[in-house]
């Protein structure tokens, strides 16, 4: 009599809040995620699940699925896989950012009787430090089931970079997963000159391993991941599949496509051997020119800034869209680049007989501060004070040299700014001491340089006792007129 689904599960199986199923087989891998508001750091785990469902009839068989859809989707439960008794892998909802999460795809192939295969993946978030020598650590793992559910193998590739101060190969021999009862262990870790980095690969098997009656005898892939500086750029599968006697490679291979990412195009191709049992296949997702946008075929945006010594800031944005929806994103470009200044630059071209591409180039002009005062300058000047050098002329003999009456200090206050708020800068008050010494009242005149930019120029005079402190020139004093 051969054995049933429940008491399959009691050899591998995992658990998702409180539910259970068997594990025909799993697939483990891990990577660093910075991902939030501020960047935050999380281990990624990502197991991926082959499992099935079992049914009285069909009837029950839908229902056994719409349950496991309703379950198995809910967010925020503890998850736990088991082998032979054993829990060797656990997230708890508590320890995961929101918690493990779990997608579902019925895979609508029917094994014997009224069972369906279906294909579990459960991602955990949980939050790390780089504090403790880890700067960055990844591996994958992959497992073999015989026809009774029971785990074979269990193979682990990995990667580990430390601190110069963390041993690479001790941090992998400290925090590699506790070695099943049954088991046999092999550990090779290999790592580079100073030890900070190192690949390992992690082999559990039972003594009596046995071949086991599936569709899939073997599927092995590989995962490498380009990234050019902090930015992925590419990513790609390479991977082989045999198939029992009867079963199509390429069919497995093509309703089994790692998932696709967002952002990302793809192009794959696929190899089968003339009895289609063998294949191959190579996937690439490469990051897109532009993504995510409705409406858009293809776009490219470039930021630029520059500040220079008054604080004024030089914003500019410029790229091309293609799209039915492209004349909306350049309106959206200019009102984004609106709010970070004044816009005094335009330029917009549209290939009417071609694909439609509109290119754009916007200008805007800020300040570094957010007063909206883009130039500032002023100068002092000092004249006059001390007596004055009078001579008195006679023609029959030398000139007659003295000094005449004390002459007062003359300062001149001058000044310039300009705006590009809408409204024209006033000119600033009398420097602090000097206001009961102003000659007349302040000199000033006013000038429109463009339409988004207003300049005032001032100039003051005061007549102050000898010896009177002359004020330094002041920085900028934001004030406008009415």
């Amino acid at each position: 009599m051969s054995v049933t689904q429940l008491q399959l599960r009691g050899v591998a199986r995992f658990s998702f809040g409180v539910i259970t199923h068997r594990i025909k087989s799993y697939r483990c891998a891990v990577s660093l995620d910075r991902t939030g508001v501020g960047h935050d750091v999380f281990r990624k785990f990502t197991y991926t699940i082959e499992t099935e469902l079992e049914g009285s009839d069909l009837a029950d068989l839908k229902t056994q699925l719409d349950t496991a859809k309703a379950s198995l989707v809910t967010s925020g439960s503890d998850f736990k896989i088991y082998r032979a008794g054993t829990i060797v892998h656990q997230h708890d909802a508590a320890d995961c950012h929101f918690g493990p999460v779990a997608t579902i795809t019925a895979n609508g192939t029917e094994q014997a009787g009224s069972r369906e295969s279906i294909t579990l993946t459960v991602e955990c978030l949980v939050p790390v430090s780089a504090a403790g020598g880890l700067i960055d650590e990844t591996y994958e793992e992959s497992t073999i089931v015989d026809d009774e559910g029971d785990v074979t193998s269990t193979v682990r590739t990995g990667k580990v970079i430390t601190t110069s101060a963390t041993s690479a190969k001790g941090y992998i021999e400290a925090n590699v997963p506790a070695q099943p009862a049954g088991y046999d262990r092999t550990l090779d870790i290999r790592t580079d000159d100073t030890d900070s980095s190192a690949t390992y690969t992690l082999t559990d098997a039972k003594t009596d391993r046995r071949n086991y009656d599936a569709n899939v005898r073997d599927h092995k892939y590989t995962r490498t991941r380009n990234w050019q500086g902090s930015v992925l750029e590419s990513i790609t599968y390479s991977g082989s599949v045999r198939m029992v006697e009867g079963q199509s490679a390429g069919a497995f291979i093509e309703a089994n496509l790692p998932a696709a990412t967002s952002g990302f195009g793809r192009s794959y191709s696929i190899t089968n051997s003339d009895d289609d049992r063998d294949g191959s296949y190579t996937v690439t997702d490469t990051k897109a020119s532009w993504a995510g946008l409705p409406g858009i075929d293809e776009a490219q945006l470039e930021e630029s800034e520059s500040e220079d010594a008054n604080g004024r800031r030089i914003i500019g944005r410029s790229g091309f869209f293609v799209g039915s929806d492209a004349v909306a994103q350049v309106e959206a470009i200019r009102v984004a680049l609106a709010v970070l200044g004044v816009i005094v630059s335009r330029e917009v071209r549209i290939d009417i007989y071609g694909d439609g591409k509109i290119t754009f180039r916007f200008t805007a002009l800020g300040t570094t501060d957010g007063s909206g005062i883009t130039a500032w300058t002023e100068a002092v000047r000092k004249s006059g004070g001390g007596r004055q050098r009078r001579v008195l002329l006679y023609p029959d003999r030398n000139p007659f040299i003295f000094n005449g009456e004390s002459q007062p200090d003359v300062i001149e206050v001058a000044g310039r700014a300009v705006s590009i708020t809408g409204a024209y800068v006033a000119p600033p008050a009398a420097p602090s001491g000097l206001e009961d010494y102003q000659s007349g009242q302040t000199d000033y005149a006013t000038s429109r340089l463009s339409d988004k930019e207003f300049e005032t120029a001032w100039r003051m005079i005061f007549i102050c006792p000898p010896g009177t402190s002359v004020p330094k020139p002041r920085s900028k004093v934001v004030a406008f007129l009415p």
